[in-house]
């Protein structure tokens, strides 16, 4: 028996699965399941665990494992001896994944796929933003890499992260793997130099000033996840993400 899901890439933080954001999905082993996708620019990944790209990766019984090609369809057959929980997840945006519980067919209810339940984000306030803090660090860098409007949509992925154990240079990198900056503020390093400075300061960078970063990017003197850790250090993006008012008034977010 083949079962399949209706796969697509919602958004850049969620995958919609036969109508549903992110479900929790429970497949039997001995099973044939079929990750029908439509999803251009989000490699979908069996994995036995959550990380970056192919980090986790579960190749048993799986064909076309994180393809690039969205006319591939992820086919899984479900080993016997497969784990008891396994997940799905891009290659490319981290925060797009979702749980997979295996059991076997004498413990399954049904021999089809069912959705077990829909994460539904819980919505909170954060407001401990003291510098040092895990608030403080994830706001920082998000406004210097994408600018304080983006605030609302990442970071709660980021302090999920950051209190789990990722330090800052590793969510920097994570940053850079996604490749989203770039597709807010263009593909050349001159655009990203450009878009990162105009985060920190809140004005538009001189062309020499461009110039010096632009050349140590190139020149592998520094890396863009360097650039981003000490940007967010600096006191004027504080003043850009108007830090002193997250810490008075909170910021809303949604848990994952």
């Amino acid at each position: 028996m083949i079962v399949e899901f209706q796969t697509r890439g919602a958004s850049a933080i969620d995958y919609e699965i036969d109508g549903q954001l992110d479900p929790i999905l429970t497949v039997t082993r001995g099973q044939t399941y079929v990750f029908q996708r439509d999803d251009s620019g989000h490699p979908l990944y069996i994995k036995a665990a959550l990380g970056s790209g192919e980090t986790g990766r579960y190749d048993d019984g799986v064909e076309n494992n994180g393809s690039a090609d969205p006319d591939l369809d992820v086919t899984f057959y479900v080993p016997d001896d497969a784990p008891d929980t396994l997940f799905y997840q891009c290659g490319v945006h981290y925060q797009m994944n979702g749980r997979i519980n295996v059991v076997s067919a004498e413990a399954s209810v049904t021999t089809t796929a069912i959705v077990d339940e829909v994460l539904v984000p819980e919505q909170l306030i954060h407001s401990d933003f003291t510098p040092g803090s895990n608030g403080h660090s994830v706001a920082m860098l998000i406004g210097s890499a994408f600018g304080s409007e983006y605030l609302d949509d990442y970071f709660g992925i980021g302090l999920s992260l950051m209190d789990d154990g990722m330090n800052l240079s590793e969510m920097a990198n994570l940053i850079v793997e996604t490749g989203l900056v770039e597709s807010i503020a263009g593909a050349s390093h001159a655009d990203w130099v450009t878009h990162v400075y105009e985060n920190v300061t809140g004005v538009s960078a001189d062309p020499s000033i461009v110039s010096i970063f632009v050349e140590q990017l190139d020149s592998g003197a520094a890396t863009k996840a360097e650039l981003l850790v000490a940007a967010s250090a600096l006191d004027s993006l504080g003043e850009q993400i108007n830090l002193v008012g997250l810490q008075s008034d909170g910021l809303e977010y949604l848990t994952y």
